[in-house]
């Protein structure tokens, strides 16, 4: 059981930084807009994408934190994107499904954890 978490846990972490390598790429290629130029909805799922990033890197050391921000940044762009095209058809939640994916791949993973009993020394005196 332990080997299975600890291999869902780096699939979640080796995904999670490829995501936000992915992001940092079109970062540094066409810069941030300035806030002021972007509609109250870019700004919106602005702050849902800095959810979803930051959940990638607090799920390294907070499976449970780092899956919770990117499960939730996820929705919120969904809903945002649902509000103001009133459409569910592809759009935002298919093009930014992996981050849901690997959010609740750590959530997984903090709730396996949590339900798997400690691993016990083996070593005399430990």
């Amino acid at each position: 059981m332990l080997r299975g978490i600890n291999l869902a846990r780096w699939t979640a972490r080796i995904l999670a930084t490829g995501l936000l390598l992915f992001v940092m790429v079109f970062v540094v290629a066409e810069g941030l807009p300035r806030p002021s130029s972007l509609t109250t909805r870019e700004q919106l799922m602005f702050g849902g994408l800095f959810a979803m990033l930051l959940g990638t890197l607090v799920g390294w050391k907070r499976e449970a934190w780092g899956g919770i921000l990117m499960v939730a940044g996820f929705l919120f762009l969904c809903v945002v994107d649902n509000l103001a095209t009133r459409s569910f058809r592809g759009g935002v939640w298919v093009a930014f499904a992996p981050f849901g994916l690997t959010g609740l791949l750590y959530l997984l993973v903090a709730r396996a954890a949590q339900i798997s009993p400690a691993p016990t020394s083996q070593e005399p005196g430990g």
